[in-house]
């Protein structure tokens, strides 16, 4: 018997110029499967700058993103916005997240023949963007009891001190960093057992044990904890978003009668 699934349904209120990159760094905005502003790619995108590049305006490290138009490589909306900036100036309106989403990781490793170990795998489905989040999970038991007071999101890893790309255990609220710093959430995982965790860079929820997004609107233990994080991150409450839950057809009930 097939499940029919109905779609999601997103109802998001967008704002001003800090907005339009919101959608582009979030992870609910479903991807399109065409475009019709690609007429300005470059014509040369086999030869990229190296995911380490830091923005060419601030020489901030991390959360860039290579506009596939001239291949300048600028921050993103959470830093100073110079790729935002730099779409408003230029029109240049296609870019590439080189914080990883697991596409852009083949891609990047295949360019570049970088190898990945088993424990940097552990990581790259929770720092992609590209894995279909689960709507339910086994391994809620050992969530903390008190998710309504949290680290603010712009708390450094509590073991060296980094200051972005961090996440939030929901075990035990320590804020640890991640893959792409010291591996210490990862760690923390294989230490505690502590497997579900929130992302303070966009907010996704990971769970280590499933290797896999859960999604925080559908499963009810963890939709709290993700608006807090989203209004103590913004300033202000997260947009509302429709959730239909899947449907399932139920033909039994035609075979009551020979029963």
């Amino acid at each position: 018997m097939a499940t029919s699934f109905s779609t999601t349904q997103l109802e998001i209120q967008l704002g001003e110029d800090d907005d339009l990159l919101l959608e582009a760094e979030s992870g609910w905005v479903e991807a399109q499967t065409s475009c019709d502003h690609l007429a300005l790619l470059s014509s040369d995108l086999l030869h990229i700058p190296t995911p380490d590049t830091p923005c060419n305006r601030c020489e901030q490290p991390n959360e860039n993103w290579l506009c596939l138009c001239c291949k300048v490589v600028l921050c993103s909306r959470y830093v100073n916005k110079h790729m935002l900036q730099h779409f408003q100036q230029t029109n240049h309106s296609v870019a590439l997240s080189y914080r990883y989403n697991q596409n852009q990781l083949l891609v990047v490793a295949h360019l570049f023949e970088i190898q990945l170990g088993e424990d940097d795998d552990l990581l790259l489905g929770a720092e992609s963007g590209w894995v279909e989040a689960r709507t339910s999970c086994d391994h809620l038991a050992l969530l903390a009891s008190d998710l309504l007071h949290i680290p603010t999101p712009d708390t450094p890893c509590n073991r060296c001190h980094h200051p972005s790309e961090s996440w939030l255990c929901l075990c035990c609220k320590d804020v640890l960093c991640s893959r792409f710093v010291n591996k210490h959430m990862l760690q923390h995982f294989q230490q505690s057992n502590h497997s579900v965790a929130l992302s303070y860079s966009d907010l996704s929820i990971w769970c280590f044990v499933c290797e896999a997004y859960l999604d925080a609107q559908v499963i009810p233990q963890l939709r709290s904890v993700h608006d807090i994080a989203y209004t103590l991150k913004f300033g202000q409450a997260p947009p509302v978003r429709t959730v239909e839950f899947p449907k399932v057809e139920d033909n039994q009930a035609d075979d009551t009668s020979g029963s």
